[in-house]
């Protein structure tokens, strides 16, 4: 017999992580690029959080994002929102929707960053406001908003 023209697929895609609660342990698989990249590639290229240094718990505004265009080199990913918890600081501005796109947070482009960067400025201390600015629909309409970050209720898978 002779060999298999073509490798064997690879395993399935791991689903987006919620933004809030603790990260998921580390892996040796990394991250599709749709869903950013593993943790240990994506810290080399670092993203300054505009919140000042805090050491304790930090929270979201509840809201589950994806990357897509995400991989080394990357100048043109896209951050989408996935999901809005209801309940959520996200979900009480009644301004950011399934669909939209996170163009900046805290003033910083989100264009070409990963997963775990976007999720490093989304996190703060609880109850201190972010910036996110977003693009609607094809007519990308700009809507900036100002949320106070909650822990709120977690995600469920």
């Amino acid at each position: 017999p002779s060999p298999p023209l073509f490798p064997p697929p690879p395993p399935p895609l791991p689903p987006p992580r919620p933004i809030e609660g603790p990260p998921s342990p580390p892996s040796d698989a990394t991250h599709s690029p749709e869903y950013g990249q593993s943790p240990a590639r994506a810290m080399h290229t670092p993203v300054a959080s505009s919140t000042p240094a805090y050491d304790g718990p930090k929270v979201g505004v509840g809201i589950r994002f994806g990357v897509t265009g995400a991989s080394p080199g990357a100048k043109s990913s896209t951050v989408l929102v996935l999901e809005v918890k209801p309940g959520s600081p996200a979900a009480e501005s009644g301004n950011i929707f399934p669909g939209d796109t996170i163009v900046t947070i805290d003033k910083q482009s989100t264009l070409g960053l990963q997963a775990i960067q976007v999720e490093a400025l989304i996190l703060g201390p609880p109850s201190s406001p972010v910036s996110i600015t977003l693009e609607r629909g094809p007519e990308k309409h700009v809507h900036h908003l100002t949320i106070r970050r909650d822990a709120g209720p977690a995600f469920h898978p």
